[in-house]
């Protein structure tokens, strides 16, 4: 079985600017998260394999109320991630660690709504 590297690709915000639109929700997600004695590192790495269910409700609350806190002031969606470009990346990655993923950036034109049906977005990566 052969391996290789797969291009992936996502849009930030910082930690920083999330706290600009939304202090008191983050905060609240940081407290019950420590409350347990967790850390956002942990929280992060299980929420990007999908295992937030065997969080207390108030994590698991506090994440989407901060979730939903966002979406109501900017119209976009966030996402907490994870991404250790030591183990599974590459030198070059512009993620690692923790990230916040931002969905709903970009809308079709016009002429690309007409055509979405037919394009397809992919990525890949160069090895040199």
């Amino acid at each position: 079985m052969s391996m290789g590297y797969c291009g992936s690709k996502v849009n930030t915000i910082s930690e920083e600017n999330i706290k600009k639109f939304c202090q008191e929700k983050y905060d609240n997600l940081i407290s019950f998260i420590h409350e347990v004695e967790l850390d956002l590192e942990e929280f992060a790495r299980n929420a990007r394999n999908g295992d937030l269910e065997s969080y207390d409700d108030k994590i698991k609350n506090a994440y989407k109320e901060l979730q939903k806190d966002f979406q109501d002031k900017t119209g976009l969606e966030i996402y907490i991630g994870y991404h250790n470009s030591e183990e599974e990346g590459d030198k070059y990655d512009e993620v690692d660690g923790i990230f916040w993923e931002v969905i709903g950036v970009y809308k079709y034109t016009p002429a690309g709504k007409k055509m979405k049906d037919y394009i397809e977005e992919k990525s890949y990566v160069v090895f040199g």
